[in-house]
Formats: C-alpha cells, sequence, structure tokens
C-alpha cells in the first residue's frame, strides 16, 4: 500500500515541476497567449499524467522506488541529469525571447502542429518503455534490492535505450514547434547531453547488470535502429 503523503508529495512536485516550466515559457514570451507553450505544457502534462498512472496501476513498486529517498547514484550521472535540466531551462527561455522579439520570423502554423505531433510521439514512445519496464529510474543505480534485471520485451525488443529515444525525438520536434531557428542550439545541447547518457549507462551496465552483455548481443542497437 503507497504512502498517500509520499503519493500527495510526488504529485505536488511534479505539478511545481510543471508550473516552473510553464513560468520559464510565459515570462520570457511576455504573454500568456502564446500558443505553442501551451502545447508544450499540454503535451508534459499528458505525460506526466500517464507515467503516473502507468506507474500506479501496473508497476506501484517503481513508484514507491521513485517515491522513497534517492540513495547510491552515480556522481555521473547527477552531474548529467543536472546539465539536461539547465539545458531544458535555457531552451525555454530562448524560445520565449524569440518569440517576443521574433528573432526567427513567421512560419507557416501547419509545422508547429507537425511539432506538436512528433513531440507527443516521442513521449508516447517514452511511456511505452514506462510501461515495459518496472526498473525505470529517474537516475542510473542497479537495484539490486528489486532484483533488476535484464527487460527485453516491449520496446526493449529493438533498441536498448529506448526511453531515450522517445526524449530524442521530443526534443527535436521542439523547433517546429516553437516556430524559432535558434532553440534549435539548446535543443542539440540536450540531445548530446542524452546520447553521451546513453554511451555511459550502457557501458555501466554491461559491467553492473547480470545478463545485459548478452541482451546486447541480442539487440545491437543503443538508440537508433540500423544506426547506433
Amino acid at each position: 500500500m503507497l504512502n498517500k503523503k509520499l503519493l500527495i508529495r510526488y504529485i505536488t512536485r511534479e505539478i511545481f515541476g510543471l508550473a516552473g516550466m510553464g513560468t520559464a515559457l510565459f515570462w520570457s514570451a511576455g504573454s500568456l497567449t502564446w500558443l505553442p507553450a501551451w502545447g508544450e505544457v499540454l503535451v508534459n502534462a499528458a505525460w506526466l499524467t500517464g507515467m503516473f498512472f502507468i506507474m500506479l496501476r501496473k508497476h506501484p513498486a517503481l513508484l514507491a522506488y521513485r517515491l522513497g529517498p534517492k540513495k547510491g547514484g552515480a556522481g555521473w550521472d547527477t552531474l548529467i541529469v543536472s546539465l539536461m535540466g539547465l539545458a531544458q531551462l535555457a531552451r525555454c527561455i530562448i524560445a520565449g525571447l524569440d518569440f517576443r522579439y521574433s528573432w526567427t520570423g513567421r512560419i507557416q502554423p501547419v509545422f508547429q502542429v507537425l511539432g506538436w505531433i512528433i513531440g507527443a510521439g516521442g513521449y508516447l514512445l517514452l511511456l511505452y518503455a514506462v510501461y515495459a519496464n518496472p526498473f525505470f529510474s529517474q537516475v542510473y543505480r542497479v537495484q539490486k534490492e528489486r532484483e533488476h534485471h535484464v527487460i527485453d520485451s516491449g520496446p526493449y525488443r529493438f533498441v536498448r535505450h529506448p526511453g531515450y529515444l522517445g526524449a530524442l525525438i521530443y526534443e527535436a520536434s521542439l523547433p517546429l514547434l516553437f516556430a524559432s531557428r535558434i532553440v534549435i542550439v539548446p535543443c542539440i545541447i540536450f540531445c548530446l547531453i542524452v546520447i553521451i547518457r546513453t554511451a555511459i549507462e550502457d557501458r555501466s551496465l554491461q559491467k553492473e547488470l547480470p545478463g545485459y552483455t548478452q541482451y546486447s548481443d541480442k539487440v545491437h542497437f543503443r538508440l537508433i535502429p540500423g544506426l547506433w
């Protein structure tokens, strides 16, 4: 049975995170009528809600783990997660400033709708990864106390890190959604950080998670089938 106080704390934390992202977008844009920003907030709210209910219904032990105290995380991963957060914050502020000062100029709305659809698709892949993986954690750590083992079902049949692939797809959609050329820069930085994290995590799993080497021999690609 999950502790209700912890559940409330988790929901509150996610709401504040979503509000922080919205604040960065709308404050830098100087307007609450910027529709692409509302699209970004809506997609993220749907992703967070979907992830919460997947964990609550299918992986309650994972939700309890994520609600519990964070311990034993790798130092390199803490640094990388912090850099990812900074890149995301920079992306929101730059996108808002681009909207306010019209640095990019006009882009056809159909491309913004396309960006929203692509971004939603990326987050759907992320949700599929959470659904398939009861050990899907925010930080890298082999969860020995939970009998952590290799997951090779669902999207893990095709790539070893489908969650990261979903995040990359989402990030790549944002220059279209925001109709901003300059926001490509923080998006590229974020994607490079994710790729570095994937490489380090994959190498660490080969050393620390039993059966992962055999799994990587069967599923050859980390992120993109046929490429890497």
